[in-house]
């Protein structure tokens, strides 16, 4: 059992409470404005990476396939409960098990803040090989801000960035920067891979 099999026990609830609420509900208003930009084919897949119990999933432009992923068995679990009908893979990121050019559109929302460097450009490069070309891709990062930092002072092992370190890492593996948004808890990039 992984820390993300335990956290998927109290995950949902934990969402709910106050405080956490009215930050994931600004997030979600970043990536609501991110994904107006982004026009997805129809008849495409969408690939929703790291998904955890799929509050994120529901968010995705509407396609004919949606595959949810997640490297918990336990937040796979829950979301298969929750929605029979999606196609929920648990997989690591790192090693996405999918064909090369088959995704129309991938997105990774509160996952690039827990990879080291070398660990983002693998990633980059994963995606790189699954999405098609004009594929578009949203992620999510934890800015340097005092909220970065308070997540990190209580424990959290994650990693800060400013969106140009990102922005350059996805560039060298294809990836065009079409848009950012930003609020103080979390950055948003749009990508298109050239």
């Amino acid at each position: 059992m992984n820390i993300w099999d335990f956290r998927s026990i109290y995950y949902k609830a934990f969402r709910r409470i106050g405080p956490f609420n009215l930050i994931l509900r600004n997030e979600q208003n970043q990536i609501n404005k991110a994904l107006s930009l982004i026009s997805v084919p129809t008849n495409g897949l969408a690939l929703d990476i790291a998904s955890g119990v799929g509050h994120s999933t529901f968010l995705m432009p509407v396609t004919k396939t949606f595959v949810s992923m997640d490297f918990s068995f336990g937040m796979v679990s829950i979301q298969k409960r929750s929605n029979k009908d999606l196609l929920c893979i648990n997989a690591n990121a790192l090693r996405i098990p999918l064909k090369d050019n088959s995704v129309d559109y991938a997105q990774a929302i509160g996952l690039t803040e827990y990879f080291q460097n070398k660990e983002l450009a693998l990633f980059s490069l994963e995606l790189s090989n699954v999405l098609k070309v004009s594929g578009k891709l949203l992620i999510t990062f934890t800015p340097s801000s005092l909220f970065g930092i308070g997540r990190q002072l209580v424990g959290s092992k994650i990693y800060l960035r400013k969106k140009e370190e990102i922005i350059s890492i996805f560039a060298k593996n294809g990836f065009k920067h079409i848009a950012h948004f930003s609020i103080y808890t979390q950055g948003v990039i749009v990508f298109e891979k050239s």
